[in-house]
């Protein structure tokens, strides 16, 4: 009979499983075996207080898991943990009491991680790993708690050795262009690829992540500064360049909010990892050479490349490997992709998003073709910034997998930031007719009227997110920009908290929560949450922007150049970091270095009034009144409205100002009758 009730279970028909399952725990009830029986049909039936209930008083380790499972559902989480940790009542709590082994660690992982003990969780995981190497939830929640080392498995799936730190390179790799190929499949089209895709080029991307350093508080103004020959950010066009999801430089305005991350991950919307600039028409970044020390047996360590093993890759076979016939050989192969996948992945969640890209795109082309790698590849362009790419990703996560709901945020916020509004709106549409309890879909409806101006409207929507799945991080990072695009800071501040509650790995509520601080000079403040998202992300040129600039309001000079410096390793070809050191050394009056810092942005960006206003104001300084008036009026003819912020009560610069906007063009020449 318990028989039957699997068979039931199997086929779906909950209702005859349940009967029979009543039916035979009457018989008998004290039958531990019959009440398993029961209370696991009642979870299948998402009946968690009922199966509770029906197990209290029994202590078989079946019923002990089930038990946990369903007061971590409830939230019931210390009577969670006492079910796993104690054989009857009344007994001392013991790790060697955990029932199901490797499942069943991962449960007390699960629990300990809800109650904010990221030790004891990242511990329990590792031991479930150690006890299963497959187990993939494990492995996904020791990326997600920051753990540096992962267990892995052998070629075999058995446990490998104790798990050692990996190392990286100092400096970032070049970024990589989207391919819709392995790289160990280049040469060909791609199974059911559209030819267009298949070719896609590093698409234009302009300078992620620029700061608006110019409110009235604060003295460090910056320009929006374009490089030659690039393009802006996609954010920052016209007036929109200062929107709360932007995050861009626009001279003499607020500081825009900040730019959130993911589900967990969010400026606007953006994550706040890494913000190269790439050009229309450059050709594709070298590729990262190296291999990835994951050989049979290994622990979790990469080289500095993030290349995996070549060992499955379709360049050592010559073509397309052939599909495993054999058990073993199917093992084998699927231990090696979850093996990789999982390196890829503890990469991403080390916010290390171009080794993830060098492990992903070395898979076969059968895995890399699949709505989950793609969500992947998507999500470690989108938090590069790298919007063009991640949009090409995620929708080819759309055409492999059409009814996926995970990633569609990531995706709606890429076309929020791309301004595809006709794009967004059909995705919105679509996708809330196919599922209405998915909270990704309604925050794709809700960054669809971001994209509109209607943040009332938008803000519904991203709340009803939250009801749906109170534990979706991502969603109240998209309230706390909705509520700062309205003024609204101590709502915004809240959604922030919770975020950060669901996750406190969540390094954009951290930075969203400095940035409205800085808006409101509390600079010690600020400067706390924007070392806390540090300590997350140290991989953030655009992090250590905001944290000098509130050491620079705290009148920590030097070390805020040191962030400075430091933001620059990661982003030479920022030139943002560049003015700033310019503007803190001024008021160091370290006037020779900041001209000289000056000059290389001028430089990279010749066409931009306000650094010329600067250079002028630096020359000034130094006594040189003819380089000063130069540049005074370079930047009066590159924007005549600053004309009072140039000149000031200079008369001098006054007059240069009168003369060169009383200028009238000439007059047009005669017309000559014909007689």
């Amino acid at each position: 009979m318990v028989e039957l009730v699997a068979r039931y279970l199997e086929t779906y028909q909950y209702e005859s499983a349940l009967a029979l399952a009543r039916t035979l725990y009457a018989e008998d009830e004290k039958s531990e075996e019959r009440l398993h029986v029961l209370a696991n049909v009642l979870i299948r039936r998402h009946e968690w207080k009922a199966a509770r209930e029906a197990l209290k008083g029994f202590w078989s380790p079946q019923n002990r898991y089930l038990r946990a499972l369903c007061c971590l559902h409830l939230n019931l989480l210390s009577e969670g943990e006492e079910a796993l940790l104690t054989t009857s009542p009344g007994s001392k709590p013991s790790v060697d009491a955990v029932p199901l082994e490797a499942c069943g660690f991962n449960l007390l992982g699960r629990i300990c991680q809800r109650a904010n003990k990221h030790a004891a969780a990242v511990q329990h995981f590792t031991t479930s790993l150690t006890l299963d190497p497959l187990l993939w939830a494990s492995t996904k929640a020791l990326c997600e708690l920051g753990s540096a080392t992962v267990p892995v498995a052998d070629d075999e799936g058995a446990p490998a050795d104790p798990p050692s730190d990996y190392s990286s390179a100092d400096r970032p790799a070049p970024p990589r262009p989207y391919v819709a190929t392995p790289l160990s499949q280049q040469g060909g089209s791609p199974i059911g690829l559209d030819e267009s895709l298949a070719s896609a080029s590093l698409s234009t991307v302009g300078v992620a992540g620029q700061l608006d350093f110019g409110s009235s508080s604060v003295s460090l103004a910056s320009p929006n500064l374009t490089p030659i020959g690039g393009e802006p950010h996609p954010s920052s066009h016209g007036s929109e360049a200062s929107d709360a999801r932007g995050g861009s430089v626009v001279a003499g305005q607020d500081l825009a909010s900040p730019s959130p991350g993911g589900a967990g991950a969010g400026g606007g919307r953006q994550l706040l990892f890494h913000s190269t600039v790439s050009k229309e028409g450059e050709k594709p970044a070298k590729l990262l050479k190296g291999e990835a020390s994951l050989a049979a047996g290994s622990p979790l360590s990469f080289s500095s490349s993030g290349r995996a093993p070549a060992k499955w890759s379709a360049a050592a076979s010559g073509g397309v490997p052939p599909v495993p016939r054999t058990a073993a050989a199917l093992k084998q192969r699927a231990v090696s992709v979850l093996r990789n996948v999982g390196a890829a992945y503890h990469y991403l969640c080390q916010h290390k998003c171009r080794e993830a890209l060098g492990i992903l795109q070395e898979l076969p082309v059968r895995h890399y073709n699949t709505g989950w790698i793609q969500h992947l590849v998507g999500r470690a362009y989108f938090e590069m910034a790298d919007y063009r790419n991640a949009k090409q990703a995620l929708q080819h996560m759309q055409r492999l997998d059409p009814h996926r709901m995970h990633g569609l945020e990531l995706l709606s916020t890429a076309l929020w930031h791309l301004k595809e509004e006709v794009e967004l709106c059909y995705l919105a549409q679509r996708v809330s007719e196919f599922d209405k309890y998915s909270p990704e879909v309604w925050c794709v409806v809700g960054n669809c009227f971001s994209l509109q101006k209607e943040h009332e409207t938008a803000l519904k929507f991203f709340q009803r997110a939250i009801q749906v799945d109170p534990e979706f991080t991502y969603a109240y990072t998209l309230c706390g920009h909705e509520f700062v695009a309205n003024e609204d800071l101590e709502k915004a501040i809240c959604m922030f908290r919770n975020a950060i509650q669901c996750d406190s790995r969540h390094y954009n509520a951290w930075f969203g929560i400095g940035s409205i601080y800085t808006k409101q000079e509390k600079f010690a403040l600020a400067e706390y949450h924007f070392r806390r998202a540090l300590q997350i992300n140290p991989q953030s040129s655009v992090l250590y922007c905001h944290l000098s600039l509130a050491l620079y309001e705290n009148k920590k000079f030097d070390e805020a150049l040191g962030m400075l410096k430091l933001a620059a390793h990661l982003e030479p070809r920022n030139p943002q970091v560049w003015f700033q050191r310019a503007t803190i050394l001024m008021s160091m009056d370290k006037n020779d270095e900041a001209l000289q810092e000056l000059l290389d942005v001028q430089a990279h960006s010749p066409k931009e009034a306000q650094v010329y206003f600067w250079m002028g104001k630096v020359c000034k300084k130094l006594g040189r009144i003819d380089e000063a008036l130069r540049y005074f009026t370079f930047a009066l003819d590159l924007d005549p409205k600053d004309n009072t912020q140039v000149c000031g009560n200079d008369s001098q610069l006054a007059a240069i100002a009168h003369r060169l906007l009383s200028r009238s063009p000439p007059p047009p020449p005669p017309l000559h009758v014909l007689d």
